[in-house]
């Protein structure tokens, strides 16, 4: 069955999610992914076809949380634009830079953005961009803005021909960079590509862009290195990934989904645990016991 619900949210304001809300929930026995992704793909396709400023055209886009995180930093990507961040980390690890070489030795990496025509933004405007990422959690960007008479920017000082040709850059071209780890590194670039697209004006490929993200991880590590929920605490885990629960939790995948529109989550779901034998051993590893499991 479905049902359309008033619901109540308590947590902090976001510009995009209120405190109250009105949501379609279905409940469904015996289904796996593609069946809820089918029924609200066909659902957003019927709801557009009212809408005449937006399009819907079913099956949907489909990215892992893995994928999407690595190309866009982000578990919402905004795919309307097709600016994607590298892997930079054989490329310039191997420059005297010391931000570098101590992320990769703490067992980091180097990732990037390339700005194609970017050597044409100000250095005010490349400090906004940093600014965003410097919001999410980056002490900062590196850059370097190749040109005919060699580079500029602080990132330049380190670079080399190799390098910036490695990086598939031309003159005219930025880049910006961050090192470290990729908790801090993702949304550090997530957050300078959407500025660096608003202050490049970069046109969109598409004007609609729907996708599904998929495969989120069941657990995540909190700042005490303790096991969390990801997404809830009833997720169940892709059966592929069961036998790795207690050894490598972090790397098991939940069949759990959430809907994108143009960078914007729509909605989200997952398949309840419905094995009690799993669901204890999940709610184990998270710091219950069996007492209070069983209450």
């Amino acid at each position: 069955y479905f049902q359309i619900a008033r619901c109540f949210r308590d947590e902090d304001l976001r510009a995009d999610r209120q405190p109250e809300f009105t949501q379609i929930d279905v409940e469904a026995s015996f289904v796996d992914p593609d069946d809820i992704l089918g029924w609200m793909e066909g659902l957003m396709v019927a709801l557009a076809a009212e809408a005449p400023r937006i399009q819907a055209e079913a099956p949907f886009l489909r990215l892992t949380h893995a994928e999407a995180l690595e190309r866009y930093g982000t578990d919402r990507p905004d795919l309307r634009y097709g600016l994607e961040i590298q892997d930079w980390t054989d490329a310039l690890a191997r420059l005297e830079a010391p931000v570098f070489s101590s992320a990769v030795g703490e067992g980091g990496r180097v990732r990037g953005l390339l700005l194609e025509g970017g050597a044409g933004l100000s250095r005010r405007q490349i400090e906004a961009i940093e600014g965003g990422a410097k919001a999410a959690g980056a002490p900062g960007l590196l850059w370097a803005k190749r040109t005919d008479d060699g580079g500029s920017g602080s990132l330049a000082r380190f670079m080399d021909e190799d390098a910036y040709r490695e990086l598939g850059t031309k003159p005219g071209d930025l880049v910006l960079v961050a090192a470290g780890s990729d908790a801090m590194t993702s949304p550090a670039l997530s957050a300078a590509r959407l500025a660096a697209i608003e202050a490049l004006e970069i046109s969109d490929d598409r004007e609609y862009a729907w996708l599904w993200v998929v495969d989120f991880p069941v657990f995540e590590e909190g700042p005490d290195g303790a096991l969390g929920a990801n997404h809830h605490l009833f997720v169940m885990p892709h059966p592929e990934d069961e036998d790795r629960l207690e050894t490598e939790p972090l790397s098991v995948r939940g069949l759990a989904y959430d809907l994108v529109f143009n960078g914007v989550e729509l909605g989200s779901g997952s398949i309840r645990n419905h094995d009690p034998k799993l669901q204890r051993r999940i709610l184990r590893l998270l710091g219950l016991d069996d007492a209070e499991i069983d209450r």
